[in-house]
């Protein structure tokens, strides 16, 4: 993704934000930032540390204000990439409904 941020509004790296916006539906949690704030204290770790290698966690509205305008069309590359890879490796359970096209949840 472009990094279009500037001045004070980029301490986070764009791969935290990536991460962070990916770990949303990942954990689905309704308030991801409260979530892992609240694991780190009781635990020391929290989830977006040893599952996403993200440094620091930036709030919701940051995420979705980076991440909000960048389109679709832009992992489509990376997001074919990948089911190529799982169907290649036969990881892949195959479920094609809807005229061949495979569901992912």
């Amino acid at each position: 993704m472009e990094d279009k941020r500037s001045g004070t509004n980029s301490r986070y790296p764009m791969a935290d934000i990536g991460m962070a916006a990916f770990s949303l539906f990942f954990m689905q949690h309704p308030s991801f930032l409260a979530f892992q704030r609240t694991l780190h204290e009781n635990v020391g770790r929290d989830n977006t540390q040893t599952l996403f290698g993200i440094e620091k966690i930036p709030s919701d509205n940051h995420i979705r204000k980076v991440v909000d305008g960048v389109s679709p069309e832009h992992f489509e590359e990376d997001f074919f990439f990948i089911v190529d890879e799982l169907k290649r490796d036969s990881a892949q359970v195959t479920h094609n409904v809807l005229h061949g096209h495979t569901l992912i949840a």
